[in-house]
């Protein structure tokens, strides 16, 4: 998903700026909107930039639409509170809110086994057996260190979940609360 988002951004970048070079549409628009009168100048960096922000809406509202769908279904399935709640052995997880990568969920996983996703700012709790288990979060090369978190009867392990920029990628940090 994140390499088709790249590829996206980065052909709307060179459409955009082939398009005001050309002067075709969709940069045509903003240049007829920019010089009104034939011979005018227009600002080339102004009118490339509208572009691109005019071609990457889409995406954005496709992003959107689809991270109100998760958190949706998300709010059926993973409530937090439940009836039995507070007698339910298990890890709380706490994403904190930050800008990067904010419309994409970041999986969970337990002992190597993908438990849910959580987006930024949310929580998810997921009960599990009083034991020790081994919590990773984030897919392939953003993924966290192991975590080793312990499990007690009817309590909680409180997990914080954040997101260190490291290029173009980003590395999933977890550490008990």
């Amino acid at each position: 998903m994140r390499i088709l988002i790249y590829i996206y951004i980065f052909a709307a970048v060179i459409f955009s700026f082939w398009s005001v070079i050309m002067e075709t549409y969709p940069a045509l628009f903003f240049i007829k909107l920019f010089a009104p009168e034939p011979g005018d100048k227009y600002p080339l960096g102004i009118t490339g930039l509208v572009t691109i922000l005019a071609l990457l809406l889409p995406l954005v509202f496709v992003m959107f639409i689809l991270k109100l769908i998760r958190n949706r279904k998300g709010d059926e399935t993973n409530s937090v509170l439940d009836s039995d709640y507070f007698n339910k052995s298990g890890i709380h997880f706490m994403r904190i809110k930050q800008a990067q990568n904010r419309l994409i969920s970041s999986p969970i996983f337990i002992n190597g086994e993908q438990r849910g996703g959580i987006d930024s700012g949310k929580k998810l709790f997921i009960a599990l057996d009083p034991g020790t288990y081994e919590v990773e979060v984030g897919a392939k090369r953003e993924k966290s260190d192991k975590l080793i978190a312990q499990v007690q009867a009817n309590s909680h392990a409180q997990v914080e979940i954040r997101i260190i920029p490291n290029g173009l990628r980003s590395k999933h940090v977890i550490e008990v609360v």
